[in-house]
């Protein structure tokens, strides 16, 4: 009945091994083209991939169904398994145990005000360090530097100074990251039966982990004394991470090579999303001078009536706007929402998809539907800005604000957690960029190509911004 099911869904291509497994490898180099083929003619539809056929969905109440099916039915954290083959890159109890997404959703996001002193002071730092203020142009490669500006603040947040700033430690998550984007390349051309044997020799989880379990040991046996001494509330207390961690692990996940693990997987989850999101606005920023000048004028002015403050980027309008608009039109790829069936699922016109499946909906189809944002090819860095000053200063047209239009953080109760601390992070150095810098490209007005690897979206990796100190 499951593969009857699956095959009343209409696929991309022929059906036939030798067909799919072309379509499939065209699914890989042009996967942007297949979705929006797909969209074109369907509302559900399948593509090949090369070890399965993923379905995916297109329009905004398929979306909605999807946003409100249960676990019991459709599985983010399956899904996020299945794909990402997490117990062989990351470690068994990363989507097991979810005690960290509830640090990241609930207390990261509440203490955002009073931690925004040491993110900015961070991003001082880091960007002196990385990319020093000369009067002339220097150039700087884009992707690389910004994945390392990123690391340095990120872990600020995670595990506190003086380890954020320790070139050893940010560089050893920073090879994590890329390792397992990289293992998950190659053990997904392996069959399930022999990848926990294949993991052993394209993984490096065990000696990332003995690694960085070096440069955590002396913090987390410092916060342990003091809580075996005075309780969770100790004296001096600093709101990290690593902290968190430490007063709600229990059981193995409170030992130093759990917490080390928790420390790498959030450096992934971080490091990754953050510095893509971030180059792809310098991009479209460095390609469009014209909006300088407005984004100055309102970091300026909001940060004299509000100081340097998480409440000044409440209020930063355009430059949020700037950034909503830039993840529209270069999101983190084609698929969102990503589910795995773990029973019968119908959509609300009776389309059944089989347990086992993978289901995703496709971005693509509304971030450029020209119904749902007019002009929808054309960038518009204040088309949400322009929206908020018509209809108010709700939160709908906010850079954080998903919905079933709008789906670079995913949408409903599995949205992004860390989205929240991403734009915080993300905006305040965008801002001290603006306020510090000049920038242009080295062929001015021409944006480096995306890559796209699969269903996902990178920003080029191998294009250059040039800097020099602001002289306006």
């Amino acid at each position: 009945m499951a593969s009857q099911a699956k095959a009343s869904i209409p696929a991309t291509c022929s059906t036939d091994p030798i067909s799919s497994f072309f379509a499939a490898r065209r699914s890989i180099s042009e996967a942007r083209s297949v979705v929006e083929e797909g969209a074109k003619k369907y509302n559900v539809f399948r593509i090949p991939q090369m070890d399965r056929w993923h379905i995916v969905v297109s329009g905004q109440r398929y979306v909605d169904d999807l946003r409100k099916a249960s676990d019991e039915y459709l599985s983010f954290n399956h899904a996020l398994e299945e794909t990402m083959l997490l117990r062989y890159l990351i470690g068994p109890t990363i989507t097991t145990n979810e005690y960290t997404t509830d640090i990241v959703r609930q207390q990261l996001s509440r203490h955002l005000p009073n931690l925004f002193g040491a993110l900015k002071e961070e991003i001082i730092l880091a960007f002196e360090a990385k990319i020093p203020p000369t009067e002339e142009w220097t150039k700087y490669h884009a992707y690389g530097t910004m994945v390392n500006i990123i690391a340095q603040v990120t872990n600020r947040i995670l595990v506190g100074a003086p380890l954020c700033r320790n070139t050893d430690f940010l560089n050893l998550n920073i090879m994590f990251t890329m390792e397992v984007a990289e293992g998950n390349d190659k053990l997904r051309h392996w069959p399930d039966i022999l990848r926990p044997l294949v993991a052993r020799w394209v993984t490096c989880v065990p000696k990332r982990i003995e690694e960085a379990s070096e440069y955590v040991r002396p913090y987390i046996e410092e916060k342990q004394k003091k809580i075996d001494e005075y309780g969770k509330d100790y004296p001096d207390k600093e709101q990290t991470l690593l902290t968190w961690l430490l007063d709600e692990a229990t059981g193995e996940e409170r030992t130093l090579p759990r917490l080390t693990n928790r420390v790498l997987s959030l450096n992934f989850a971080a490091i990754h999303t953050s510095s893509m999101t971030f180059t792809q606005a310098l991009y479209e920023l460095a390609a469009r001078p014209e909006y300088l000048a407005p984004l100055r004028e309102e970091v300026e002015s909001v940060v004299k009536h509000y100081g340097w403050t998480k409440m000044a980027l409440v209020h930063m309008n355009k430059l949020d706007s700037f950034f909503k608009e830039t993840q529209r039109m270069n999101g983190l790829g084609c698929l969102s929402m990503t589910r795995l069936a773990m029973k019968d699922f119908t959509f609300h016109d009776n389309t059944r998809i089989p347990k086992g499946a993978i289901v995703s909906a496709s971005s693509i189809t509304p971030h450029y539907d020209d119904k749902i944002y007019p002009d929808a090819q054309t960038f518009d860095g204040f088309r949400f800005a322009k929206l908020r000053q018509k209809e108010g200063q709700g939160t709908t047209n906010q850079f954080v604000a998903t919905s079933n239009d709008y789906l670079p953080f995913g949408h409903g109760r599995h949205a992004c957690p860390g989205r929240f601390f991403a734009a915080n992070e993300i905006k305040a150095m965008m801002a001290h960029v603006i306020l510090t810098y000049d920038i242009k490209l080295e062929q001015e007005g021409v944006k480096p190509l995306n890559e796209w690897r699969g269903p996902a979206c990178v920003p080029n990796t191998r294009g250059s911004v040039l800097f020099r100190r602001r002289r306006d």
